[in-house]
């Protein structure tokens, strides 16, 4: 987040709170999900079919 928001770490930790931290990344976490879901043709998988899949995990 420092490079994101180029400052040093130091800096980044005495000017945002945590909870602004977190609600950032979340929310360009957010933003990359969205491109490559788009990206994909917006495919969508089923509940049924995640579970089986981490089921085999």
């Amino acid at each position: 987040m420092a490079t994101f928001y180029d400052i040093s770490l130091s800096n980044l930790v005495l000017t945002y709170s945590i909870d602004q931290l977190e609600d950032e990344y979340d929310e360009q976490s957010a933003a990359i999900a969205l491109k490559h879901w788009r990206m994909d043709g917006k495919r969508t998988v089923s509940m049924k079919d995640s579970l089986a899949e981490l089921a085999g995990l």
